[in-house]
């Protein structure tokens, strides 16, 4: 139920051809889509799983931006993964 509420977000935001930018930021968050189409050949290479990851978040957090202002609450940070500061660095 997660990954289908997860998926309908994305979609709604960035346009029903997002299908793929859902499923690589779903992955990167915890939400496993290991037999999805566009991550099956790939998902053991953990370095392309993160650029286009990256990638995506940009398109999403841009797109969001457009609609209205985006605040980021960060909760609990210190224990915020250096991935994870890394990417709210680049975003």
């Amino acid at each position: 139920m997660a990954r289908t509420k997860f998926v309908t977000g994305v979609l709604s935001l960035l346009g029903p051809d997002a299908t793929e930018s859902a499923h690589f930021l779903g992955q990167r968050i915890g939400l496993d889509f290991r037999d999805s189409p566009y991550l099956r050949g790939i998902v053991q290479d953990t370095r392309q799983i993160h650029q286009r990851s990256w990638h995506y978040a940009v398109q999403f957090f841009s797109a969001l931006g457009r609609e209205s202002l985006v605040a980021v609450l960060i909760e609990d940070a210190q224990w915020a993964d250096e991935g994870s500061l890394d990417l709210l660095e680049h975003l």
